[in-house]
């Protein structure tokens, strides 16, 4: 009876798993199996229920504390964090004592069931008792994560709290420290700089003693700054642009002490008080002095302005400056031309520079025009032509397109012609198509011509003549070189152009021959990777034989082997290794990953390859062409110089999330073959801003063709 007792509770038991989501087949299988015991087998059921139920109540119960209060104020934050983790102890400690009662209830009922021979009691016995552990358990676990996912709150928000704090005195003290520059007194002065060093007290402070369990970090125990009761007398001695200009030469002072740039701007401030009550060469040389370090233009202008009050006032090291600004000047404009600097070509032209400042002896408008630069000579040509008459205004257009011409300046004839400007005029016996023709510039001949009102008259006016023939000539030769280049642009051309630079020869099959002789490849690296967590230096050496078997070890005890078909990587822990086979698919992407000279194999391996276009990299012009992988799954950009025919730099995408690009240095000839042996990559997660990386890759060594054995590439 005991045995068969065991066998039915252990028959049952099995049953009830695999039907626990099948509730209505079992409840039939026991009625069938014993139909005078379902009755108690269900009374059992019942009892069973209770310790799921206090369960789902513990879990409500829970559920009332999840959240903490959000406050910026850490006291209460704290207050409400404590209290909250009090009352999850409260609920643990009740609910530990009413599961334990549940369990030896149903424990002691299975045992007295069992004893009087009801095996359905003391199935619901077991099962009671069973269930009860389990939701035990379960409620552990979720009391676990209750506490941690309020610890993770709470240190979020004090977090926040910290550095709004340090935001906050950062803000404070930049205010003290303008409060400061602008105060005309010396002890008003001194005060707010007392709060200013205050602030910086606390803020290291906070630093050093921030905690998220506490809030006695915010109390500020720095000395506080203690004003002054005098007043100041009232100066009647000196002028008031005496009294400004001295409190200019004391603010610049404190600058050059604390390096306070509100210092240098209030010393600005009242040096120009000073000069706006009394101009002079004095204070116009002292506003410079100030502005000498921070602006070309303003300095060099004030200087200039003190020169024309007294041309015998500055000094050796004031005239000095002057000639060493007026030669910054002129890089610096040449520059905001070129680079279509807005703030400083407004900013040079207000101060009058433009009429001082020359570069290579000419106007900025006509460097401006000289450099083809469209958008800075429409700047300054806005500037000059402000508040001109129609006729006039015109008039200076006019002459501005006729230097355009005369310098071959496309772009910017191109601007006018944009703008509406009229190129069909006359100015002084000459029409704009006129100058091209005299100078030659075919360019601008071609252009205006296009653009011309009047083309049929000036086609048969210089139909006979050697530029409008040349012309003709380039027109023929422009179509020509576009036949050819959609040839040269063809990608395998590209990539066919690459293999015979980096093999130093001129014939193709050659350079095959010579880079396929190549059978195997030992390199030795330094690898320098940066994140968001800090830098990391690894070695790692690489042996890779043809067509496709890797081998790689860096100093952190990872080695991945591929031998043609199948691959793994072993990490050394200790003494241990712990090997991971590559997955089917990764061995069928490491069949073209590990492919030597795959540039010759791409349309081979299933590849897809178009030409995109030109793409500056590093100041470089390159042919970019795109490599499309089996299956679409990810693209290749590469980008070949157009000039030395190298690949410049490569990006991959997985057209989802990550990008990498590789840029290729300091090429090298080894044994008769390029490589590069700096290389840097930067990896970008667009979802995982912590996940992006840069890494340098330094190669040491490079050894072709030491014929390793096979064996090597075999786990």
């Amino acid at each position: 009876m005991k045995i068969k007792n065991i066998l039915s509770i252990f028959l049952l038991f099995c049953l009830s798993t695999f039907f626990a989501q099948e509730n209505k087949l079992l409840d039939d299988f026991i009625y069938k199996l014993n139909p005078e015991g379902y009755s108690s087998y269900k009374q059992s059921e019942a009892i069973l229920q209770q310790s799921t139920l206090l369960a789902n109540e513990f879990s409500v119960r829970l559920s009332n504390f999840q959240n903490l209060v959000v406050s910026s104020n850490p006291q209460e934050l704290l207050n409400d964090f404590n209290l909250k983790m009090q009352e999850i102890e409260k609920i643990e400690a009740e609910f530990n004592q009413r599961f334990n009662s549940q369990t030896i209830k149903h424990t002691a009922n299975a045992l007295n069931s069992f004893s009087s021979g009801d095996t359905w009691g003391a199935i619901g016995g077991v099962f009671g008792a069973l269930n009860s552990s389990n939701q035990q358990q379960k409620a552990e676990m979720e009391l676990a994560q209750q506490r941690q996912l309020l610890i993770n709150s709470k240190n979020d928000q004090m977090s926040k709290i910290y550095t709004k704090a340090q935001e906050l005195n950062q803000a404070q003290k930049n205010d003290f420290i303008k409060a400061a520059a602008y105060a005309e007194h010396k002890q008003d002065e001194q005060y707010n700089l007392a709060f200013v060093d205050n602030i910086q007290c606390f803020s290291n402070s906070m630093k050093q003693n921030f905690n998220t369990y506490n809030s006695s970090w915010l109390n500020n125990y720095c000395p506080k700054p203690v004003k002054s009761n005098e007043t100041p007398f009232e100066n009647k001695f000196v002028t008031k642009d005496v009294q400004y200009s001295k409190i200019a030469d004391n603010k610049f002072k404190v600058f050059k002490q604390t390096n306070y740039e509100d210092f240098r701007e209030s010393a600005i401030s009242y040096a120009a008080s000073a000069a706006k009550i009394k101009p002079s060469a004095k204070y116009f040389a002292q506003i410079a002095d100030y502005y000498y370090e921070s602006s070309t233009v303003l300095s060099l202008s004030n200087y200039l302005a003190a020169s024309y009050y007294d041309t015998n006032y500055l000094n050796l090291e004031q005239k000095t400056r002057i000639e060493e600004l007026k030669g910054n000047a002129e890089i610096d404009i040449s520059e905001a031309i070129s680079k279509f600097q807005k703030d400083y070509l407004d900013a040079f032209i207000k101060t009058g520079l433009d009429k001082v400042i020359k570069i290579n002896d000419r106007t900025i408008l006509n460097h401006a025009i000289m450099m083809d630069k469209p958008n800075s000579v429409q700047l300054i040509l806005n500037h000059y032509v402000d508040g001109l008459e129609q006729d006039e205004l015109t008039n200076r257009i006019q002459k501005v397109i006729l230097i355009c011409t005369a310098s071959n300046s496309t772009a910017t004839l191109e601007r006018f012609i944009e703008l509406g400007v009229s190129i069909d005029f006359v100015l002084n016996n000459y029409s704009p198509i006129d100058v091209a023709a005299q100078y030659g510039n075919l360019k601008a001949f071609a252009l205006l011509l296009k653009n011309s009102e009047q083309k049929t008259s000036y086609e048969e006016k210089y139909k006979n003549t050697d530029v409008y023939n040349n012309l003709l000539t380039k027109e023929k030769e422009d179509k020509i070189i576009e036949e050819n280049r959609k040839i040269t642009d063809n990608p395998r051309n590209i990539i066919n152009d690459y293999v015979m630079a980096i093999t130093g020869t001129s014939n193709l099959e050659d350079a095959k021959k010579k880079l396929l002789s190549v059978t195997d490849i030992t390199t030795e690296s330094e690898i320098i990777r940066s994140t968001s967590y800090g830098t990391m230096t690894n070695s790692l050496l690489t042996k890779n034989k043809f067509p496709n078997l890797f081998y790689s070890n860096d100093n952190s005890a990872i080695e991945t082997y591929f031998d043609g078909n199948e691959g793994s990587t072993v990490i050394k822990i200790m003494k241990e290794k712990m090997t991971t086979p590559f997955p089917p698919n990764h061995n069928l992407t490491s069949k073209i990953l590990y492919q030597m000279h795959i540039e010759l194999f791409y349309e081979d391996l299933g590849f897809k390859l178009n030409y995109i276009g030109t793409e500056v990299i590093n100041e470089k012009l390159c042919k970019k062409v795109e490599i499309v992988s089996p299956g679409n799954n990810s693209t290749v950009y590469l980008y070949f110089d157009t000039t030395s025919k190298l690949k410049i730099a490569e990006q991959i995408t997985d057209k989802i999330d990550f990008t990498r690009n590789t840029y290729f240095n300091n090429y090298t000839s080894i044994d008769g073959i390029q490589f590069s042996l700096n290389q840097t990559v930067n990896d970008n997660f667009t979802s995982k801003e912590n996940y992006n990386s840069s890494t340098d890759i330094q190669i040491k060594s490079i050894k072709l063709n030491a014929n390793i054995p096979v064996s090597v590439f075999k786990n």
